[in-house]
């Protein structure tokens, strides 16, 4: 959904969302290690102030994953608190080094803002980097790929589990 800065009053613009996942996960070009799941809601307040706009609300989506540990695929629910403060111009208007009191402040070029983008911004934050089925996922045999969450696979217990680092348990200093 595009905002106009124009349309954002004195008493700012409240806008409630409800966007397709797929839709939002394609600005992503392929970019994503997860589904985003429809819809995607949300409820974002726009206020605008000299120029600026302050945007806070909050969204909330449902991704699927491949569990980090045994490819099972999970769905995690994901909810974000958005506060983004953007000023006007264009990223390449800053200086090469960004000051300390730049961090938290975003440029728009234009006289719109796309609410998709902010929408996939905030749930590529919110998404874990390495998602679990369950804390205690105990993951593939690293011989047959069998699922030891199912139970024990067969695999000889000679070197199962053993990391290339295994031999420095050998290891003395002279």
């Amino acid at each position: 959904m595009k905002i106009k800065i124009d349309d954002i009053t004195d008493n700012g613009l409240t806008v409630t969302l409800a966007e397709d996942g797929a839709r939002i996960a394609s600005l992503a070009e392929g970019g994503l290690d997860y589904t985003i799941l429809s819809p995607v809601t949300g409820l974002l307040d726009f206020v605008k102030n000299d120029g600026n706009v302050f945007i806070n609300g909050n969204l909330s989506a449902k991704l699927r994953f491949a569990c980090s540990r045994c490819l099972k695929e999970i769905d995690l629910p994901v909810d974000s608190n958005v506060t983004l403060y953007y000023e006007r111009g264009r990223d390449e208007d800053r200086d090469k080094e960004i000051k300390p009191s730049e961090v938290d402040v975003n440029r728009f070029p234009g006289d719109e803002f796309d609410t998709d983008e902010i929408i996939l911004a905030q749930v590529a934050l919110e998404a874990p980097m390495q998602p679990l089925c369950n804390p205690e996922c105990k993951g593939l045999c690293p011989k047959c790929g069998a699922d030891l969450n199912e139970g024990e696979c067969g695999c000889t217990r000679e070197g199962h589990g053993e990391t290339k680092f295994a031999k420095l348990k050998d290891f003395k200093l002279k």
